[in-house]
């Protein structure tokens, strides 16, 4: 298990087993943010999903809950 500085916990946690998705973002998120933090994200994008109905299989709705995933992540 490696460790990381976790970028949103601000502590050394441990890292994702692997880049949660392809690009950029993931990249980013794998080297800067911890498996907990990451696991915290899920719960939220959850919420957010049933909370306002949203339709993963849409392309603007996917965009829409990447932003706000960078958003959460990045923007504390």
């Amino acid at each position: 298990m490696k460790l990381i500085y976790c970028k949103f916990f601000k502590k050394k946690m441990p890292q994702l087993e692997s880049q949660p998705f392809p690009g950029k973002l993931g990249k980013r998120i794998f080297y800067e943010i911890s498996k907990e933090a990451w696991n915290f994200w899920i719960v939220q994008q959850t919420i957010l999903i049933n909370e306002k109905n949203i339709d993963v299989s849409s392309k603007e709705n996917r965009e829409f809950l990447m932003k706000k995933m960078e958003d959460f992540f990045f923007l504390k």
